[in-house]
């Protein structure tokens, strides 16, 4: 071999070397944040300030719009008490003015909570001899099961505290001795929350059931530390229902033990998660939303025009989609067959420039998945993101940021089930501590 084919030969080397060096410091100056990816906010390299944004300006002012009601203290027509402040002696000479007839001239009111203090009741038995000899013996109510229990306002009280603010045990019995004068330990707070999530366990299984049958469902996962160990939080929701349950895997074998016949009349809408693709499902939705932020870290990345266009075009199926009415999705619409058109030629486009690996690998997941990204302008019950699924499982997040991580798989138990109950309650408008304490009652029902 001549030095000069030798020659060429090192130079070829040394180009795919530079190649490779070029896109490892290419990755390395436009890292992945919250920003322009997937990356969740708490693992942004020290918390970078805020460049980027996939929201857009709205033209409103800061605060409260044009319009909105506000929500000012007002005075009572009929207060409780009354303090008459009549005066009794004259400031000039000192005269009583006691038999002197008073003139009203203003009136203030102060609104405020009487201290709190625990109630006792006693429930008795007795019982009755028939003149025919039958014994008649009155029976104790529902719910009084023991010599002495804590009744429905303390236990939807705790569960409330628990679950809907997040409140960890030892900071709950504090406040609880100190603004209800209940003295409890942590023990009976653990055991009052188990016995609510027993109560709710039957209308916690109607949800999984009514989402099953569901027309449309979010689905998400995040990871949650129990017990020092790395387990998985699931989310599956509906406009009116949310179901959180726990698992030691992120993989299919959680949704066929959650539903083992799948979601055969659903469209599910997801994160790109390849286990969902893999759930008996209608149909699915990928999130733009997470589409969009691989958009920009690519464009970031590579200043490749493809990834800008389709980004482009993804936002205009979003504009358009706020726009169309129901009639829209039912016919030949010209907007949306243009938008689908373009789509496909652009997931077309030569990318082979070895520098744009992950450019490549994004299109090939758009051609593989290109039934699924603008299934929201198909049916106007399906939402073009997955952000309420997102909001459905964040509670899980903030619940470990506040109390730390769960003790045991039991008690995060507990949590998913009562948190799945609140959530359905305030996606149907319903008060959440009204709802915990006819839940405390066994009085409780979910609204069809």
């Amino acid at each position: 071999m001549s030095s000069e084919e030798k020659k060429d030969i090192l130079i070829d080397k040394l180009l795919v070397k530079i190649q490779e060096l070029e896109e490892r410091l290419s990755k390395f100056e436009n890292k992945k944040n919250s920003k322009n990816s997937s990356v969740p906010p708490s693992q942004d390299p020290n918390r970078l300030r805020k460049t980027k944004s996939l929201r857009q300006k709205s033209g409103k002012k800061p605060g409260g719009q044009k319009g909105h009601e506000g929500s000012t203290l007002k005075m009572v027509a009929t207060p409780d008490e009354v303090v008459k402040l009549s005066p009794d002696f004259c400031h000039n000479c000192g005269s009583s003015l006691s038999n002197t007839q008073s003139e009203f001239l203003s009136k203030r009111q102060i609104a405020d909570v009487p201290p709190v203090q625990i109630k006792y009741t006693e429930y008795q038995t007795y019982k009755k001899t028939c003149t025919c000899g039958c014994e008649n013996k009155s029976e104790f109510p529902s719910g009084v099961n023991s010599p002495i229990s804590y009744g429905p306002n303390i236990q939807s009280h705790i569960a409330y505290l628990y679950t809907r603010q997040y409140v960890p045990y030892q900071r709950m019995k504090e406040l609880l001795g100190g603004m209800l004068n209940v003295d409890l330990s942590q023990g009976t707070i653990n055991n009052i929350i188990a016995k609510m999530a027993e109560k709710a366990r039957p209308f916690y299984q109607n949800i999984r059931e009514r989402i099953e049958k569901s027309v449309v469902a979010g689905v998400d996962e995040t990871g949650a530390i129990i017990n020092g160990v790395l387990n998985w939080a699931w989310t599956w929701q509906s406009e009116n229902l949310t179901y959180i349950m726990f698992s030691d895997n992120r993989g299919s074998k959680t949704i066929q033990t959650v539903f083992p016949n799948g979601l055969p009349n659903t469209i599910l809408v997801n994160d790109h998660w390849k286990a969902h693709y893999k759930t008996n499902a209608k149909s699915h939705q990928m999130c733009t939303a997470h589409l969009l932020r691989d958009l920009a870290h690519l464009t970031e990345l590579y200043k490749n025009p493809i990834s800008q266009e389709i980004g482009d075009l993804i936002s205009q199926a979003i504009d358009l989609e706020k726009k169309m009415s129901v009639g829209d999705y039912y016919q030949n619409n010209k907007d949306v067959r243009e938008i689908k058109e373009k789509f496909e030629q652009l997931i077309k486009s030569d990318v082979s420039d070895v520098k744009h690996k992950n450019l490549q690998t994004f299109i090939k997941r758009m051609r593989n998945y290109k039934d699924y990204i603008f299934t929201f302008l198909e049916n106007p019950l399906v939402p073009p993101d997955n952000n309420a699924s997102e909001r459905a499982i964040r509670n899980i997040k903030v619940k470990q940021k506040i109390s730390g991580q769960f003790k045991n798989l039991e008690n995060a138990n507990y949590f998913a089930i009562l948190r799945s109950i609140i959530d359905t309650t305030l996606k149907n408008g319903n008060d959440v501590f009204q709802t915990l304490r006819l839940l405390a009652m066994n009085n409780f029902q979910v609204a069809e």
